[in-house]
């Protein structure tokens, strides 16, 4: 992927009713991370691209399609002001709002 080896890892998420709902993460370990990711913890490297189900027969995929090498400013990870912090019921009708929308938009 964008010229990096990759290699391939499935991640196991287990529904509340049990499912596995399994995610495959290509990754490589020729660029960072230094530190476990968020969900990905010991990955040996750095994810390029995954795939999950968002309900409904729907899959979102992400894929990495730029890299930028460099030092990262602590400032890039403030928030910005304004943000809102919302619980997970919030985001999950912000989720099927967004859905709802583009399924408008197809």
């Amino acid at each position: 992927i964008m010229g990096y080896t990759t290699k391939k890892a499935r991640m196991h998420v287990f529904g509340e009713d049990g499912k596995d709902n399994p995610i495959d993460i290509w990754y490589t370990s020729e660029i960072g991370p230094e530190f476990d990711m968020l969900l990905c913890t010991g990955l040996q490297g750095f994810p390029l691209e995954f795939a999950t189900s968002a309900g409904e027969g729907k899959i979102l995929q992400y894929k990495a399609v730029e890299i930028t090498k460099g030092k990262v400013k602590n400032t890039d990870f403030m928030l910005p002001e304004g943000y809102d912090i919302i619980d997970q019921e919030a985001f999950g009708k912000l989720m099927k709002d967004i859905n709802d929308a583009a399924e408008l938009l197809q």
